[in-house]
Parts: structure tokens; C-alpha cells; sequence
């Protein structure tokens, strides 16, 4: 079985790893994507209000609104989206990441460079946060440069099996790349081994984007590999994340 290929990132360590942030109000299900700001013409860093509205609707500020109030259909069914389903057949299982893993390490969305809530990334329900960043990096080694804007963190440890194989399902609108990782091991500093790939949307448009392209690439672990970590990171981004979703293949 081959493996996606390795990569070796260097994690800083998170200031706020106990904190669980609060759930909050998800920007509502917009129209197609207009009127962006071709990324060529922005700033590099993360993208600020003005330039990800188009995606994320009229909004005050970037940041994740209100206290205890949950995403639309936060805690609807736990099965795989049709489109997994119907590539990998029945036999796939999606394990269902709760709302306090998406809120697990309390990040402010501008700390992530969201607009919105993370949280509203868990239910493939056409309602997510924007994720806009731009850098002058071309990423030409698989270590990113220093001074990128803060990374996407979700933990997954609990919900994986001791073995198995890993795909990724990721339903977004908008422009550019954006890398995906799978670590393993502590996030206290220093290189952790990982599994992960790159992912391009062009649409204005949902599109289902899916790692492995085939059952024979899927990211194979065992206890010493075992994924703990699903990392989304923007390279030269603007997007809108309907939803983030592991699953294990038969």
C-alpha cells in the first residue's frame, strides 16, 4: 500500500491549547462567489474583511460572533457525504469530529485567518467560515517558510482506529491552495511526521475535493504513525469551508 507522501512541519507551541472557545452564529448559506479580489492584487498575510466578504457576506468583523449559540444543523448524523460514498463505496466510515474538537484549541478566527467560525465547518450544510490568506511563497520545499499567518489545528486522535487508512474530504468555494497534514506526535515544538497533500479550488461553486484520488494512496498508519492532528493551511487563499471530513477507508 503506498503512502501520501511524508512531510516534516515545525509546530510553535499554542498559547491557548486549554481553551475551548464557545460556539457561535455561522454566517448564513450565501449565492455563488462575487466581486473577489483577484489574490495577485492583495497584501501578503491574512486577508482582512473588505477582501473576504464576498465570500462571507456583510459582517462587522472577521471574528466568531456570539456565546453558545450553535452552526446551523451543528449536530446532524454522523454518516460519510454521498460523494465519499459513492467514490470509495459503503464500506467507508467518516468518524464523527465534535464541535469541541473544532473549538479545541480556542484560536480567535483572525488568529487562523477565518472570517467566521471554525465550528461551522463541522455539517457539510453549504454554511462555513472563509479562509483567506496570501503569501509570496511558492512552497517549494514541504517546509513551510517562517512567518506564515497561524494554521487550522483540528485533533482526531480519539476518533481514529489503531490502524488503518486514511482520506480527507474537504467541500469548499472560492480561489487558490491551500495544504493539508496529517501529524503525529505533540505539538510542544520541534518536527512532527506527517502524512498530507495540497488541494486547489477554482469555483464559484461547492466543490468536493477528496484525498486519495485512489484507494491504492490512501495514508496507511499504524500505532506508531497514528494521525493526532489534521492541519489546513492557506498558501495563496480564498475560500469558504462548507466542511472538514476524515474518513477511513475499508
Amino acid at each position: 500500500m503506498r503512502s501520501w507522501v511524508v512531510l516534516k512541519w515545525c509546530i510553535p507551541p499554542l498559547a491557548t491549547l486549554a481553551a475551548v472557545a464557545a460556539t457561535a452564529n455561522c454566517m448564513d448559506n450565501l449565492p455563488a462567489a462575487t466581486g473577489c479580489i483577484p489574490l495577485s492584487q492583495t497584501d501578503e498575510g491574512c486577508l482582512p474583511l473588505s477582501e473576504t466578504q464576498c465570500l462571507a457576506g456583510p459582517r462587522t468583523t472577521v471574528e466568531c460572533q456570539g456565546t453558545g449559540a450553535e452552526c446551523p444543523i451543528a449536530d446532524a448524523g454522523t454518516g460519510c457525504p454521498q460523494a465519499v460514498i459513492d467514490r470509495f463505496g459503503q464500506g467507508v466510515e467518516c468518524p464523527n469530529l465534535t464541535l469541541a474538537d473544532f473549538a479545541a484549541f480556542g484560536e480567535k478566527s483572525s488568529a487562523q485567518c477565518l472570517t467566521g467560525c471554525l465550528t461551522c465547518a463541522r455539517v457539510c450544510d453549504g454554511v462555513g467560515p472563509v479562509l483567506g490568506v496570501r503569501t509570496g511563497e511558492s512552497f517549494k520545499s514541504n517546509v513551510p517558510p517562517p512567518g506564515m499567518p497561524d494554521f487550522i489545528l483540528l485533533p482526531i486522535e480519539l476518533h481514529m482506529p489503531e490502524t488503518g487508512l486514511l482520506g480527507l474530504y474537504v467541500r469548499v468555494r472560492g480561489e487558490g491552495t491551500f495544504q493539508v497534514a496529517f501529524l503525529h506526535g505533540p505539538l510542544l515544538g520541534g518536527d512532527d511526521v506527517t502524512g498530507g497533500d495540497m488541494f486547489s479550488s477554482y469555483g464559484e461553486d461547492f466543490q468536493d475535493l477528496m484525498l486519495p484520488l485512489d484507494p491504492e494512496l490512501a495514508f496507511e498508519w499504524d500505532a506508531t504513525t497514528r494521525p493526532d492532528y489534521l492541519v489546513i493551511k492557506g498558501i495563496q487563499t480564498l475560500i469558504e469551508i462548507d466542511c472538514v471530513v476524515p474518513f477511513v477507508l475499508p
